[in-house]
C-alpha cells in the first residue's frame, strides 16, 4: 500500500505502485492531473481534492480493473472535441469503479466509452458544463449507474449513445 501526504505527488505514486496496488490519498488538494494505467485502488481519505487546472481530465482511466473511491475531484478543461472530464474512461478500461466521490466544475462529470461492467455509485455530480455522466458506446451487460445526485449542469443529467443495453440507472 502506497500513502501520499499533502504535499506530495499522487502521480510519483501512480508511476511507482504495481498492479493491484492500493494508493491512498491524504486530506490535501493535489492539482495535478492524472492518467491510471495499472489495475490498482486510487482511495481518498477524509476528502482529498484533485484539482485539474482547467486543463484536459482530471483522471483519466485507461485500463481495466480500477477503483477510485472518497475525493473530491474538480477542474477539467473545456475542449468538447476531446470530451475534458473530471473523469474519463477509455474504452477498454473494463470492470472500474467510481463510488462516494464529489465530481464538480468539470466539461463533463464522467465520460465513460466503449467499458464492459462499469460501476458509478454513490457520487454527487454538480456543477458540470456538460452532462454528468456521459456513457456511450456501452453495449455490453452489467453497467451499474446507481445512488449518484446529479444536478446544477447546463446539459442532461446522465446520457446514453449508442447502446446501452444493460444499464441500471
Amino acid at each position: 500500500q502506497w500513502t501520499v501526504r499533502a504535499g506530495e505527488r499522487v502521480a510519483d505514486a501512480l508511476r511507482l505502485a504495481e498492479g493491484g496496488d492500493t494508493i491512498v490519498v491524504e486530506r490535501g488538494h493535489y492539482a495535478e492531473r492524472l492518467v491510471i494505467d495499472k489495475p490498482l485502488r486510487l482511495i481518498g481519505h477524509e476528502r482529498p481534492t484533485l484539482a485539474g487546472g482547467n486543463q484536459g481530465d482530471t483522471i483519466r482511466v485507461t485500463v481495466p480493473d480500477v477503483l477510485v473511491e472518497g475525493f473530491i475531484i474538480r477542474d477539467s478543461g473545456s475542449d468538447l472535441t476531446e470530451q475534458n472530464a473530471c473523469i474519463y474512461i477509455e474504452p477498454g478500461a473494463h470492470r472500474v469503479t467510481v463510488r462516494g466521490n464529489d465530481i464538480v466544475y468539470c466539461l463533463f462529470g464522467l465520460w465513460v466509452e466503449g467499458v464492459r461492467e462499469v460501476r458509478v455509485q454513490g457520487n454527487l455530480i454538480t456543477g458540470n458544463n456538460g452532462d454528468g455522466i456521459q456513457l456511450t458506446s456501452v453495449s455490453s451487460t452489467n453497467h451499474l449507474v446507481l445512488g449518484n445526485v446529479i444536478g446544477s449542469t447546463s446539459a442532461f443529467a446522465a446520457g446514453v449513445i449508442n447502446g446501452g443495453n444493460g444499464i441500471l440507472i
